[in-house]
């Protein structure tokens, strides 16, 4: 699912790399008032169509309907979230796949405009039309989440993605194991290096950096970005 400022055909580059380096099948979700979909967007219809993207895929005898994974870029993310969130949805989703997401609307609001950093979130969410509460629905994801973030994200900050991991970290009725504190904060290798060694962990979180900004990881590090998602794919 793709971010707010884009549709489905400005990321053609990214969704031809992962179809040509990891050889899957791929839904492209337009939202509603986005690309050449009709309609107006807001939370509640971005949700719906999501929703009605995976009851498409559980329908089909197109693809191994065990094998689906949402994946959500910046918005794409909230979006995907939300998804992985409902109850109804979790049976039917393996995995999650998160780039460069925020916190939720309020706390991109006070990054964007600068005086709104005076007032706090807790007062500020309630003025916004659309809320994505991204911190709390991770909460209730079960599934397991791969984190791609580039350090030098300028729009949505490095520092709302390691915020979502440690509250991914935090979420009940997930099989964990231990982990010293680098691969906790998701250090370059230690992520990729629990994955390429094929442990037999329960381990249910990674995040990866990248020396990229937000929506330039696959670019600038095509090789470690498609190695990533295709580690995670075959992990879980």
């Amino acid at each position: 699912m793709h971010g707010n400022t884009t549709n489905i055909g400005q990321g053609l580059p990214l969704w031809a790399g992962l179809y040509q380096k990891l050889r899957v099948n791929l839904l492209l979700l337009e939202y509603r008032g986005y690309g050449e979909s009709e309609g107006e967007p807001s939370e509640e219809g971005l949700l719906m169509d999501a929703i009605a993207a995976l009851e498409y895929l559980n329908e089909t005898e197109l693809i191994d309907r065990k094998q689906i994974f949402v994946f959500g870029l910046s918005l794409g993310g909230a979006v995907a979230t939300a998804l992985c969130a409902k109850p109804a949805a979790a049976p039917h989703i393996r995995g999650l796949i998160l780039e460069n997401t925020f916190l939720s609307v309020s706390s991109m609001a006070s990054r964007v405009f600068l005086p709104l950093r005076f007032i706090p979130e807790s007062i500020l969410r309630h003025f916004m039309r659309s809320r994505w509460m991204t911190c709390e629905a991770i909460l209730r994801v079960k599934v397991p989440i791969l984190m791609l973030c580039g350090k030098y994200d300028n729009l949505v900050g490095h520092d709302q993605m390691k915020s979502l991991f440690k509250l991914a970290r935090q979420r009940k009725g997930i099989a964990r194991r231990r982990i010293d504190e680098d691969e906790k904060i998701g250090t370059n290798s230690a992520a990729l290096s629990m994955l390429s060694q094929g442990s037999t962990t329960d381990e249910s979180e990674w995040m990866t950096l990248f020396d990229a900004g937000h929506a330039d990881l696959f670019l600038k590090h095509p090789s470690k970005y498609f190695g990533a998602i295709g580690k995670f794919l075959n992990r879980v």
